[in-house]
This record gives C-alpha cells, structure tokens and sequence, in this order.
C-alpha cells in the first residue's frame, strides 16, 4: 500500500513507488484546479477524451486559461465549484443529466451567475442558450438613412423587427421581441422544467424594462 502527499493510498508495485511513477489521483493536474479523483469514470479511453472529460477539461480551460480568458474576458471572474475540482463528481452529475446535442449552461438558472457547479448549471438546446446575448446587438444604425433597425433570433432565425428613429425605440422593439420569445422557448417541452422560472422572470424583467424606456 503506498500512501502520497495528497492522503491518496493505492497499491502499487515497489518498483513502481520506488520510481516515482505512481499516479495520484487527488493531486491536481488541470491548471492546478482539477483532479482526476479516485471512481469509476474515466477522463479519456485509449487516448480520447469521454463526453465528460471533453466538458470538464472545457469548463476548467474557460476559468483557468489565461490564453483562454484573454480572448474572452468575461470568463474572467469564472470558477469551478469544489465539488467538481474531483473529475469523478463532474460525471456523476454529467452522465445524470447530459442530453444527447443539448449545451451546458452556468447563468439561465440564477441569472448573473459565474460559478460552475451542480446547483447552477443546466443542459439546454442551442438555440436557448444562444438566445441570450448581448443586448447591444438588437440594434444597428442604418447610415445610409439615419435610422436604427432591429431584429431578433428566433428558431435561429433573424426576424426583422423595423427601422427607428432612435436607438432606444429600437432596443425597446428588440426586448420587446425577445421577451415574447423567451416566454414561447420557456414553454417548448424541450425546456427543463426547473428553467421555466427563471426564463418567465428574465422574460418580465425585458418586457418592463422595454415599456419603461417607451413611456420616457
């Protein structure tokens, strides 16, 4: 039985231990963060990352990349929960949950969240999780005409909303829009039922804020 610096004990030949080629499965190797833990789950199979491997690694690398959050910087004041630093939580959770084509969200369950864990992520189609962007980009000036004009995503398709004469008229149209599509995605079966919540309360927040900015 050898026991390492971690408190992680396994059996290994000695001439093994006495080559220092014992793999501890509790000492961190991913950016200093994650750890492959001692279960059942395998972070890759004969070279090739597993769904779960390929999901975690990707998660660890948008919060603890350097070259990864210089690209992006909002990913900046992003972490991994503890729980998940073990590789073996990470897929429990991964493989109880995953849908097959459905993407990992970590903000449409608690809005504004930057934490990356059991309580706050979801599994969600690509167009919900790609519904919401930067507001910015619901209006875009027409120079040629001196107008603004908006359009939102729905299906993932652009719809044409009109043109404006102010940018807030048009951001008003767009959050507007999105609102009423927030509310139809938040009802579609394939919407986890925990999130339709949380996307009527997003849904509220838009459409007021859109009524607010019209009535000024």
């Amino acid at each position: 039985m050898c026991c390492l610096e971690t408190g992680y004990r396994t059996r290994a030949a000695a001439s093994v231990i006495r080559n220092g080629d014992v793999r501890d499965k509790l000492k961190p190797s991913h950016y200093g963060i994650g750890f492959i833990g001692e279960g059942k789950y395998k972070l890759s199979d004969k070279g090739v990352f597993t769904p779960a491997g390929v999901c975690w690694k990707s998660i660890i690398e948008r919060c603890y990349s350097p070259r990864r959050i210089n690209k992006y910087p909002t990913y900046s004041e992003c972490t991994l929960h503890p729980d998940w630093h073990n590789f073996q939580n990470f897929a429990e959770w991964y493989y109880t949950n995953h849908i097959e084509g459905y993407h990992l969200d970590k903000d449409l369950l608690v809005y504004g969240n930057t934490v990356y864990g059991a309580e706050t992520c979801v599994f969600v189609t690509r167009h919900l999780n790609n519904l919401f962007i930067k507001e910015s980009k619901g209006a875009a000036y027409l120079t040629k005409v001196g107008h603004y004009s908006s359009c939102v995503n729905v299906n993932g398709e652009s719809v044409y909303l009109g043109t404006f004469n102010t940018k807030s008229g048009a951001m008003s149209a767009y959050r507007k829009a999105k609102s009423e599509e927030i509310i139809r995605q938040a009802y579609l079966p394939t919407t986890p039922h925990k999130l339709i919540k949380p996307l009527l309360s997003r849904a509220h927040s838009l459409s007021q804020f859109a009524t607010d900015r019209r009535t000024k």
